[in-house]
């Protein structure tokens, strides 16, 4: 973690919402484990791995999320592969890999040869929505489910200022960290059932200095209200437990005149958001939209695909909806 960088960002506790966190324990400026103080409620949030912790309940992320803090440090492919087999498909360990095999391959398979599946279909997404902004005020970029990182990575290069990615999801953004700060892509590629292939591809983007990576819940962002110039929210409404709350949050962090790009498939499930808490499709989410205070300039349905093995690929429609805080 780069705190250069965080004292650029208009940080907030994510308990009590006030100014003034700070790192208490370590001299230098890029920090791999430490604590940030909050000095108006004296929560306490750790960095991990030179990924900081933000969640307005960091107690309860850590009981649920430790062991894959844990199993980050199993290097060996031949032991990984025996822990994956004795666990189960259905384990948290094989599901979080699943994911990183997928959104691995879509934001980093440019740099693969020898796979008909198509990569980097999000990207491209992100790329228009990019390319259709108009000037923007001071402040810097939010990425909401940045997954493993490559849409942050584009963001900072494109405005050309600092980009967080923030993901609740510590084995995804274990792997922008890695991208982050050794210019490695640790890919995990899964061919079939229990058989996952390990990719490795050294990279260097434009703007890394630029990057950084929180893990920090996007219905309650560590971040001063009125202060985002651009926030990216991507596959992540159908992804949280209130989807309206999460617009809401966008619509406060943003300066006036921000910009949100925020796409989503509508691919609902009821262990990630309760079904009382769908929106009934593309034109009741862009009413919620606005019904928040972003207005709408530029609406349509683009193709997203993730590959999930050498036999499987899903196909989605997503909506794409460009947005200003007026």
């Amino acid at each position: 973690m780069d705190l250069s960088l965080f004292r650029r960002v208009q940080s907030r506790c994510p308990a009590c919402r006030a100014a003034g966190l700070a790192i208490t324990n370590t001299q230098s400026e890029i920090i791999s484990e430490g604590v940030f103080l909050c000095q108006s409620c004296g929560s306490q949030f750790p960095v991990l791995a030179g990924t900081p912790v933000l969640p307005p309940d960091p107690a309860r992320w850590l009981t649920e999320n430790l062991h894959l803090v844990m199993a980050q440090k199993i290097e060996d492919d031949a032991t990984k592969a025996l822990v994956g087999a004795l666990l189960g498909p259905e384990t948290y360990f094989n599901i979080i890999r699943q994911q990183q095999a997928s959104y691995a391959y879509d934001h980093y398979g440019d740099g693969l040869t020898g796979f008909d599946a198509p990569t980097g279909t999000i990207r491209s997404i992100l790329l228009d929505g990019l390319a259709r902004l108009p000037s923007l005020p001071d402040g810097i970029a939010l990425d909401l489910g940045c997954a493993v990182g490559r849409t942050t990575f584009d963001i900072a290069t494109a405005l050309k200022r600092p980009s967080i990615g923030i993901d609740l999801n510590w084995g995804l953004l274990a792997i922008a960290r890695e991208v982050r700060d050794h210019n490695i892509v640790d890919i995990p590629l899964r061919r079939s059932g229990h058989h996952y292939e390990r990719h490795r591809i050294k990279v260097d983007y434009p703007g890394a200095a630029n990057v950084d990576f929180w893990i920090s819940d996007a219905m309650a962002l560590p971040i001063a209200d009125d202060s985002i110039a651009f926030i990216s929210a991507m596959n992540i409404v159908d992804c949280v437990p209130e989807p309206v709350r999460l617009l809401r949050e966008i619509r406060r962090a943003l300066t006036t005149g921000g910009r949100a790009l925020i796409v989503t498939p509508l691919d609902w499930a009821a262990h990630a958001t309760p079904p009382a808490q769908w929106v009934g499709g593309a034109d009741a989410l862009a009413s919620l939209i606005e019904a928040e205070g972003l207005r709408i300039t530029f609406r349509a349905d683009v193709p997203w695909s993730l590959r999930l093995h050498d036999r499987a690929l899903m196909q989605y429609s997503a909506a794409v909806y460009d947005c200003i805080c007026a």
